[in-house]
């Protein structure tokens, strides 16, 4: 793997980085504490922030300028490889459950195959669709393959899956609303508290499975 240059950028132009698309996709890391410098470069890919938002924010806020490396197409790892390896090196990585859902946000749009992604690609999209190589990115996101079926069957519901990583539910409380709940129903669920919720489920439960009244009786 190429040995990446490392570069600096300070005032308008560090001003001017956005997101990378699928940075989107991760959770922001929370505030880091900066004194003279930047220590560790952000990893910009095609002039976009991929990894190191709250450096770049923390840079901005100081007036210094932040180191990046770019990402290169032929000769550095996937840009949801490396997004999935840089959440659990995070001095606090999420839990397993959110890397899980992570992960499969990150699968899923690869799999889309957006335009943006196909020079990054040789092949990366293909093989996530084959179980070894899957739990190899998962492994690499700190998720298992149990972990990803469940969050992947949430992913129908964006509310429901912003409501997980904002901390409002568990992924195991949203696979079950998304599982018994209606869709137009579920946020209400999701504001709830925890003894509402299971009565609320509950009762949900029971009037789906009443004996149904014959006709005369």
């Amino acid at each position: 793997m190429e040995t990446p240059i490392v570069e600096s950028v300070e005032g308008p132009e560090l001003r001017k980085l956005k997101p990378h698309p699928l940075t989107l996709l991760v959770p922001p890391s929370p505030g880091i504490s900066v004194r003279d410098a930047i220590d560790v470069p952000v990893i910009l890919a095609d002039g976009d922030v991929l990894d190191g938002r709250a450096r770049v924010s923390e840079a901005v806020r100081l007036g210094i300028p932040c180191p990046y490396v770019n990402l290169s197409p032929r000769h550095h790892e996937h840009p949801a490889l490396v997004l999935a390896r840089a959440m659990v090196a995070r001095a606090e990585p999420p839990d397993r459950a959110l890397c899980a859902l992570v992960c499969a946000r990150l699968v899923d749009a690869v799999r889309k195959r957006p335009a943006w992604l196909d020079h990054y690609d040789s092949g990366f999209s293909a093989r996530l669709h084959k179980q070894h190589h899957l739990v190899e990115f998962l492994e690499a996101g700190g998720a298992t393959l149990r972990s990803y079926q469940r969050a992947k069957k949430i992913l129908e519901d964006q509310r429901i899956v912003l409501a997980v990583l904002d901390g409002a539910i568990t992924l195991r409380m949203a696979e079950t609303l998304v599982r018994e709940v209606p869709g137009k129903k579920r946020m209400a669920f999701v504001s709830m508290t925890d003894e509402q919720r299971g009565a609320a489920l509950a009762h949900l439960h029971t009037r789906r499975h009443r004996p149904q009244r014959l006709e005369g009786c």
